[in-house]
């Protein structure tokens, strides 16, 4: 094979990867902290409330014990 079309080839899949990434890189998602919920609608807000402590996990209610 030739080099030009080896390296067309190369260059046409890197576009492509790139484009699959960046289309499917974030999905809107909520955030939780204590009894907050927050939705995240961009990449810059998850960013945001990552760092002021919010995560993925949703909090578990508290069950009263039954007697």
């Amino acid at each position: 094979m030739q080099i030009w079309l080896q390296v067309s080839i190369v260059k046409t899949l890197t576009t492509l990867k790139a484009l699959k990434n960046k289309t499917m890189a974030f999905k809107i998602h909520m955030m939780y902290k204590g009894k907050q919920a927050i939705e995240a609608l961009t990449n810059k807000d998850y960013l945001s409330l990552k760092k002021r402590g919010f995560s993925h996990t949703k909090p578990k209610p508290k069950t009263k014990p039954k007697y």
